[in-house]
């Protein structure tokens, strides 16, 4: 399966709706990427990738959408490292320690909820191969 492409995404959509956490009253939350430098060999080569994954602590479910969304936090990345991170092969903060992903919108967000995120990323499929 191509890392971000329909096939991903179909599997990435039913990994997070599977997810199910202890309701809170915590406020929704929403992670938005933006991915570029997608390789020619790439179903979407040419394309930017933006998705996001809004968590609903009160219904206890997280959904996944494509297509533009700020989100309350913001990572913009490039192919290669999106596919490092996503394969396990990197962390995601070593990857913004070296400067290789942008971080925008409210960190203080970020921090507060890094450990709701850790489990989102979880359900996302892993990339079995580096296909860039």
């Amino acid at each position: 399966m191509i890392y971000l492409s329909d096939e991903w995404f179909a599997h990435a959509t039913s990994g997070v709706a599977d997810l199910r956490f202890e309701p809170s009253d915590k406020s929704p939350v929403t992670f938005s990427y933006v991915v570029d430098g997608l390789p020619d060999t790439h179903p979407r080569a040419g394309q930017t990738i933006r998705y996001h994954i809004s968590l609903k602590p009160s219904e206890g479910t997280a959904v996944l959408g494509q297509g533009e969304d700020r989100g309350d936090v913001q990572f913009v990345l490039q192919y290669a490292t999106a596919l490092d991170v996503g394969s396990g092969s990197r962390s995601g903060s070593r990857a913004f320690l070296d400067g290789d992903i942008r971080v925008g919108g409210d960190v203080a967000v970020l921090i507060a909820r890094s450990n709701e995120l850790e489990i989102l990323q979880s359900a996302l499929p892993t990339p079995a191969v580096r296909d860039a």
